[in-house]
């Protein structure tokens, strides 16, 4: 019985220390930005997002490859592009090795330097969203948690 008591403070003992040493390998996941979010008529989700400075709004697709605006944007916005020895083909065959250099800004997140892919909206987005800038993909994506909270129409990204 003595023996299984011993045990017992032993195992309890492990356990916190091991809790406790990955609470400091993985800190707590801590939210870096929130934004609105709206699904368009097409079912699938839209959030803002500030392109060159301007008021856009992108759609998110977890499963992409590399974010995407459309040539009409990178045109209005008047982006410099250029040919890269990247390549990319869309969901409908289309393909792409121009890149368009920008600012952009998610929530409180914003970099004055990005890359884009840019490709035709080949794809179509939903007609009730307007300003539909392009696709928001993993590349821009991978270094968060993504939280799509559709009961309160939000997305957040925590480190």
């Amino acid at each position: 019985m003595r023996a299984l008591k011993f045990l017992s403070v032993l195992l309890l003992a492990g356990g916190a220390a091991s809790s406790a040493q990955a609470d400091a390998i993985c800190p707590p996941a801590e939210m870096i930005t929130t934004v609105d979010m709206k699904l368009g008529n097409d079912g699938r989700i839209y959030v803002p997002v500030k392109i060159n400075q301007i008021h856009k709004w992108m759609m998110v697709d977890t499963g992409g490859f590399f974010s995407v605006v459309t040539t009409e944007t990178a045109n209005e916005l008047k982006l410099p592009t250029r040919h890269t020895r990247f390549e990319i083909v869309g969901v409908a065959g289309d393909t792409t090795n121009i890149a368009a250099h920008t600012s952009f800004g998610l929530g409180n997140l914003y970099t004055n330097s990005i890359d884009f892919m840019v490709a035709p909206d080949a794809g179509g987005y939903a007609d009730d969203v307007g300003e539909v800038a392009g696709i928001l993909a993993p590349n821009l994506l991978h270094s968060y948690d993504v939280e799509i909270d559709f009961a309160n129409m939000k997305l957040s990204l925590y480190s």
